[in-house]
């Protein structure tokens, strides 16, 4: 998973479309995270990159960049005292 900064809410449209993707959007802080190799070609000589940090699920396949998000998800999908 890489992390991408550039303009914050910039919307970069893809064409030809990779695959279904045809844009992306960077987040309110200038942002974007991807795992698609296809993006991660086309954008490492456009923007700079930093590797993210990946938080995956023990118990599942859930990942995410965020630490708060995967506690969440722990709380919510996989409780305390109940087996799945």
């Amino acid at each position: 998973m890489i992390k991408f900064k550039g303009e914050p809410n910039l919307t970069v449209r893809f064409n030809p479309p990779i695959g279904l993707v045809k844009h992306v959007k960077f987040d309110d802080k200038g942002e974007f995270t991807t795992d698609n190799e296809r993006i991660i070609k086309r954008f490492m000589s456009k923007f700079d990159s930093i590797p993210a940090k990946e938080y995956q699920c023990k118990k599942c396949e859930f990942k995410t960049d965020n630490n708060g998000t995967l506690l969440a998800h722990y709380r919510s999908e996989h409780p305390k005292g109940v087996k799945k």
